[in-house]
């Protein structure tokens, strides 16, 4: 089978020879040379999806060492062509490249590329390596993507169907990890991030809404345990008797009832922590956002419960504020569905009180449809 894919490949070395002989930009932005790449990336993309999973790494390998030296002639073709469908076509063939399917690659932490989602997801690289060779690479796509990110109103990203699915698919896979081991990143990035999967959250795309709900949750869950760690409390400070590095045993209790502001973030603090707490409203808004997608929704309680509960403790006053809105709208032989949201839940998010809390979230919306619950939001000016 690798001679028969060998055999096949060569077939392009023609093409592969010609182009590599054109020395200028404008050279492959010839119409007749654009006619040979968008071809060319068009028969490699294929050949290289259609690898089956039974002869994948063999099969790919094969590939990988026949194109390696010509990866040259891809990446001048996508520059040279960055206004023409030719970069387009050259960057899904990138993409397909690094997307290791079925990990026919096991190259480990030992190699690294340059599309975002697939690359991240893929278990290429240790990122911390560019660190340490002070390899400004990764940094600059990072830039790059966020750059791009915010240029795209977010009524438009979730205009495109493919655009949507790209987008909360990546920033799924890259708030898993990257995103917390970032050194810096813009407070308008972060507010995009959260605004966008708020959006995510309230679309009835069951995908898009699970991976808004994973980010959303993989952000909170790391502002939660870093400022446990640090002592350092962007909105609520924890419960008398939490105070500890890891609380085990303080329940929440109530508080104020009144919002909370922001406190002072040392400089020194992780980069997310400086961000939340100069922009306390984006744990406001998206706490608000996944409770009225609980109350008044047809939604995906399991998936909006795993968020719920990291942004609960990070702000218990707002939460108590905006349920104790809810509450003085129902009847009184019903308020105690909501008060029982968080009986018997710790400061905490092991493993234990988290599937506590998401079994306490589905009983309240199984109660909820029982009780034909009518929902009357308070108005946004009350916040």
């Amino acid at each position: 089978m690798e001679s028969e894919a060998l055999e096949f490949l060569n077939l392009f070395s023609p093409v592969l020879t010609h182009l590599s002989h054109l020395s200028s930009a404008e050279a492959f932005r010839e119409p007749h040379v654009r006619g040979l790449l968008d071809g060319l990336f068009r028969d490699l993309r294929g050949f290289v999806s259609a690898i089956e999973l039974s002869e994948a790494k063999s099969s790919y390998l094969v590939f990988f060492m026949w194109f390696y030296p010509h990866m040259g002639i891809l990446l001048r073709g996508i520059e040279a062509n960055f206004d023409n469908t030719v970069a387009i076509v050259g960057l899904k063939l990138v993409s397909e490249l690094v997307l290791n399917r079925a990990q026919f690659m096991q190259l480990l932490l030992t190699c690294a590329s340059t599309i975002l989602k697939n690359t991240l997801a893929g278990n290429y690289v240790h990122f911390g390596v560019f660190d340490l060779y002070n390899d400004p690479a990764l940094d600059i796509a990072l830039d790059v993507v966020f750059q791009m990110m915010m240029n795209i109103p977010i009524e438009d990203l979730m205009s495109f169907p493919k655009l949507t699915l790209a987008f909360f698919n990546m920033i799924d896979v890259f708030s898993k990890g990257q995103l917390l081991k970032m050194k810096d990143i813009s407070l308008q990035a972060i507010e995009y991030i959260f605004r966008a999967t708020a959006e995510g959250i309230r679309g009835s795309d069951k995908v898009i809404s699970t991976a808004s709900c994973n980010t959303v949750e993989n952000i909170c869950t790391f502002l939660f345990n870093e400022q446990v760690k640090t002592n350092t409390f962007i909105l609520s400070p924890p419960p008398p008797g939490s105070s500890t590095p890891s609380p085990t045993s303080a329940t929440l209790g109530g508080s104020s009832g009144t919002p909370t502001s922001a406190i002072a973030v040392s400089g020194s603090s992780h980069v997310l922590l400086q961000r939340f707490g100069a922009q306390p409203h984006l744990i406001h808004m998206q706490l608000r956002r996944i409770l009225e997608a609980i109350v008044v929704e047809e939604a995906n309680d399991w998936s909006l419960s795993r968020p719920l509960l990291p942004l609960v403790l990070l702000d218990r006053a707002y939460f108590d504020f905006f349920v104790g809105k809810l509450i003085s709208g129902q009847l009184e032989q019903r308020q105690g569905a909501f008060q029982e949201l968080m009986e018997g839940i710790q400061y905490n998010l092991h493993p234990i009180n988290k599937n506590k809390f998401t079994q306490q979230v589905l009983t309240f919306r199984r109660n909820m449809m029982a009780q034909n619950f009518i929902i009357l939001l308070p108005p946004k000016e009350e916040f």
